[in-house]
Protein backbone atom coordinates (compact mmCIF):
# COMPACT_ATOMS: atom_id res chain seq x y z
CA UNK A 1 0.00 0.00 0.00
CA UNK A 2 2.78 2.46 0.90
CA UNK A 3 4.59 1.60 -2.35
CA UNK A 4 1.44 2.28 -4.34
CA UNK A 5 0.94 5.64 -2.62
CA UNK A 6 4.56 6.60 -3.28
CA UNK A 7 4.18 5.71 -6.98
CA UNK A 8 0.97 7.75 -7.19
CA UNK A 9 2.56 10.79 -5.53
CA UNK A 10 5.63 10.43 -7.77
CA UNK A 11 3.43 10.40 -10.89
CA UNK A 12 1.49 13.38 -9.64
CA UNK A 13 4.72 15.26 -8.91
CA UNK A 14 6.09 14.47 -12.38
CA UNK A 15 2.87 15.69 -13.99
CA UNK A 16 3.06 18.96 -12.05
CA UNK A 17 6.69 19.49 -13.07
CA UNK A 18 5.79 18.83 -16.71
CA UNK A 19 2.87 21.25 -16.43
CA UNK A 20 5.15 23.92 -14.96
CA UNK A 21 7.75 23.48 -17.73
CA UNK A 22 5.04 23.64 -20.42
CA UNK A 23 3.49 26.78 -18.92
CA UNK A 24 6.93 28.40 -18.74
CA UNK A 25 7.60 27.61 -22.41
CA UNK A 26 4.21 29.02 -23.44
CA UNK A 27 4.78 32.22 -21.45
CA UNK A 28 8.27 32.63 -22.93
CA UNK A 29 6.95 32.15 -26.47
CA UNK A 30 4.15 34.66 -25.86
CA UNK A 31 6.60 37.23 -24.45
CA UNK A 32 8.90 36.83 -27.47
CA UNK A 33 5.96 37.13 -29.86
CA UNK A 34 4.67 40.30 -28.18
CA UNK A 35 8.15 41.87 -28.14
CA UNK A 36 8.45 41.23 -31.86
CA UNK A 37 4.96 42.59 -32.53
CA UNK A 38 5.72 45.81 -30.64
CA UNK A 39 9.09 46.06 -32.36
CA UNK A 40 7.32 46.02 -35.76
CA UNK A 41 4.83 48.65 -34.58
CA UNK A 42 7.60 50.80 -33.13
CA UNK A 43 9.65 50.60 -36.32
CA UNK A 44 6.65 51.70 -38.40
CA UNK A 45 5.92 54.56 -35.99
CA UNK A 46 9.55 55.73 -36.05
CA UNK A 47 9.70 55.69 -39.85
CA UNK A 48 6.31 57.42 -40.07
CA UNK A 49 7.63 60.33 -37.97
CA UNK A 50 10.79 60.61 -40.09
CA UNK A 51 8.87 60.52 -43.38
CA UNK A 52 6.32 63.06 -42.16
CA UNK A 53 9.18 65.53 -41.61
CA UNK A 54 10.33 65.22 -45.24
CA UNK A 55 8.96 67.81 -47.67
CA UNK A 56 9.02 65.25 -50.50
CA UNK A 57 9.00 61.45 -50.26
CA UNK A 58 10.67 61.02 -53.65
CA UNK A 59 14.21 60.88 -52.22
CA UNK A 60 13.18 58.10 -49.82
CA UNK A 61 11.16 56.08 -52.33
CA UNK A 62 14.00 56.28 -54.85
CA UNK A 63 16.40 54.81 -52.31
CA UNK A 64 18.50 58.00 -52.17
CA UNK A 65 17.87 58.57 -48.47
CA UNK A 66 17.61 56.22 -45.51
CA UNK A 67 16.34 56.52 -41.98
CA UNK A 68 18.46 57.47 -39.00
CA UNK A 69 17.61 54.00 -37.65
CA UNK A 70 20.44 52.02 -39.25
CA UNK A 71 23.33 49.91 -38.04
CA UNK A 72 25.70 50.31 -40.96
CA UNK A 73 25.75 49.14 -44.55
CA UNK A 74 22.46 47.56 -45.69
CA UNK A 75 24.35 44.75 -47.41
CA UNK A 76 25.41 41.54 -45.82
CA UNK A 77 23.79 39.42 -43.20
CA UNK A 78 22.67 40.10 -39.65
CA UNK A 79 22.84 37.51 -36.89
CA UNK A 80 19.92 37.48 -34.47
CA UNK A 81 20.54 34.85 -31.86
CA UNK A 82 20.95 31.64 -33.81
CA UNK A 83 19.18 33.00 -36.94
CA UNK A 84 20.71 34.91 -39.85
CA UNK A 85 18.95 37.49 -42.06
CA UNK A 86 20.25 38.67 -45.43
CA UNK A 87 18.67 42.09 -46.00
CA UNK A 88 19.61 42.25 -49.70
CA UNK A 89 17.98 38.85 -50.30
CA UNK A 90 14.82 39.92 -48.46
CA UNK A 91 14.69 43.13 -50.54
CA UNK A 92 15.07 41.08 -53.73
CA UNK A 93 12.28 38.73 -52.57
CA UNK A 94 9.96 41.66 -51.84
CA UNK A 95 10.60 43.12 -55.29
CA UNK A 96 10.12 39.74 -56.98
CA UNK A 97 6.85 39.01 -55.19
CA UNK A 98 5.19 42.39 -55.78
CA UNK A 99 2.07 42.59 -57.88
CA UNK A 100 2.41 44.75 -60.98
CA UNK A 101 1.20 48.30 -60.47
CA UNK A 102 0.11 50.77 -63.14
CA UNK A 103 3.45 52.52 -63.57
CA UNK A 104 4.58 54.57 -66.52
CA UNK A 105 6.96 52.68 -68.83
CA UNK A 106 10.61 52.96 -67.84
CA UNK A 107 9.77 53.81 -64.23
CA UNK A 108 9.47 50.57 -62.29
CA UNK A 109 8.39 50.77 -58.68
CA UNK A 110 10.56 48.94 -56.18
CA UNK A 111 10.88 48.28 -52.50
CA UNK A 112 13.87 50.07 -50.96
CA UNK A 113 15.33 49.30 -47.57
CA UNK A 114 14.78 52.43 -45.49
CA UNK A 115 15.50 51.47 -41.86
CA UNK A 116 17.37 48.53 -40.33
CA UNK A 117 18.79 48.03 -36.84
CA UNK A 118 18.49 46.02 -33.65
CA UNK A 119 15.24 46.77 -31.85
CA UNK A 120 17.21 48.18 -28.93
CA UNK A 121 17.58 51.30 -31.09
CA UNK A 122 13.81 51.75 -30.86
CA UNK A 123 13.17 51.40 -27.16
CA UNK A 124 16.48 51.08 -25.34
CA UNK A 125 17.22 48.11 -23.15
CA UNK A 126 13.60 47.05 -22.71
CA UNK A 127 13.97 43.99 -24.91
CA UNK A 128 15.30 40.89 -23.24
CA UNK A 129 15.54 38.86 -26.43
CA UNK A 130 17.53 39.65 -29.58
CA UNK A 131 15.15 41.32 -32.06
CA UNK A 132 16.17 42.97 -35.33
CA UNK A 133 13.86 45.28 -37.31
CA UNK A 134 13.87 46.37 -40.94
CA UNK A 135 11.49 48.67 -42.84
CA UNK A 136 11.15 48.91 -46.61
CA UNK A 137 9.47 51.74 -48.51
CA UNK A 138 7.54 51.50 -51.78
CA UNK A 139 6.05 54.31 -53.82
CA UNK A 140 2.45 53.88 -54.86
CA UNK A 141 0.79 55.54 -57.85
CA UNK A 142 -0.66 58.95 -57.05
CA UNK A 143 -4.17 58.56 -55.77
CA UNK A 144 -7.29 59.78 -57.47
CA UNK A 145 -8.01 63.13 -59.00
CA UNK A 146 -5.98 66.20 -58.17
CA UNK A 147 -7.17 67.78 -54.95
CA UNK A 148 -8.39 71.35 -54.59
CA UNK A 149 -4.84 72.75 -54.46
CA UNK A 150 -4.12 71.21 -57.86
CA UNK A 151 -1.56 68.63 -56.72
CA UNK A 152 -1.92 64.90 -56.41
CA UNK A 153 -2.06 62.90 -53.23
CA UNK A 154 1.28 61.15 -52.66
CA UNK A 155 1.07 57.59 -51.37
CA UNK A 156 3.67 55.15 -50.06
CA UNK A 157 3.60 51.72 -48.49
CA UNK A 158 5.88 50.65 -45.66
CA UNK A 159 6.69 47.00 -44.96
CA UNK A 160 8.25 46.25 -41.57
CA UNK A 161 9.68 43.00 -40.26
CA UNK A 162 11.00 41.97 -36.88
CA UNK A 163 13.34 39.01 -36.78
CA UNK A 164 14.05 37.01 -33.66
CA UNK A 165 16.04 34.02 -32.55
CA UNK A 166 15.25 30.60 -34.02
CA UNK A 167 13.81 32.18 -37.18
CA UNK A 168 10.86 33.86 -35.46
CA UNK A 169 9.37 36.70 -37.50
CA UNK A 170 6.53 39.25 -37.35
CA UNK A 171 5.66 41.66 -40.15
CA UNK A 172 3.21 44.45 -40.87
CA UNK A 173 2.46 46.98 -43.60
CA UNK A 174 1.30 50.57 -43.42
CA UNK A 175 0.07 52.80 -46.24
CA UNK A 176 0.67 56.53 -45.86
CA UNK A 177 -0.89 59.29 -47.93
CA UNK A 178 -0.06 62.98 -48.02
CA UNK A 179 -2.27 65.51 -49.76
CA UNK A 180 -0.24 68.50 -51.00
CA UNK A 181 0.63 70.92 -48.23
CA UNK A 182 -0.63 68.68 -45.42
CA UNK A 183 0.79 66.16 -42.96
CA UNK A 184 1.03 62.48 -43.77
CA UNK A 185 -1.94 60.35 -42.80
CA UNK A 186 -1.94 56.60 -42.17
CA UNK A 187 -4.42 55.13 -44.65
CA UNK A 188 -4.12 51.51 -43.55
CA UNK A 189 -2.17 49.24 -41.24
CA UNK A 190 -2.28 45.47 -41.17
CA UNK A 191 -0.24 42.60 -39.94
CA UNK A 192 1.08 40.31 -42.64
CA UNK A 193 0.81 36.64 -41.85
Amino acid sequence: MALMAAALLSSLGSALVLLGVTESAIASSYRRDMQMFYAVESALARVYVELDALPDWAVATAGLMVSTLTDGDPGGTRAIGDAVVDLRAVTADLNASGAPLPWPPGRPSQWHLFAWAPADGLFGAMTTLPVYVAVWIHELPDEGDPDVAGGRISAIRLHARAYGASGARRQAEMTLVRPPGRLAEPRSWHEVR
